[in-house]
């Protein structure tokens, strides 16, 4: 899953920002404190990821929680990492979790 630190840094990517760039936009001293909040060794407080969402021209609620494509990714990611076995089980509880007869 990204974390609030990689959405930053995605999103201010794609716009083509320096971190320095982001930093003079969000009205923060130096481009360390981006650093950090991109490598998620900052805590960032509501009022910090308003400005940067607001730099970056993206809606705040992205930047800290997400999306379903976030979600989707991780889900993703997980099952991958299970054995054959284990995917099978996976599939099997969430067919149970829909009501559906495994598929045999």
């Amino acid at each position: 899953m990204c974390s609030f630190g990689e959405r930053v840094r995605k999103i201010r990517l794609q716009r083509g920002m320096s971190q320095q760039e982001l930093a003079e936009a969000a009205g923060f001293k130096s481009k360390s404190t981006i650093n950090k909040i991109e490598l998620d060794k900052r805590t960032t407080k509501i009022d910090s990821a308003q400005k940067i969402a607001r730099a970056l021209n993206v809606d705040p609620d992205y930047l800290v929680f997400g999306d379903e494509e976030d979600k989707k990714a991780e889900i993703e990611e997980l099952f991958n990492k299970l054995s054959s076995d284990q995917q099978e089980s996976v599939l099997a509880f969430l067919r149970s979790m829909l009501g559906e007869r495994a598929e045999q």
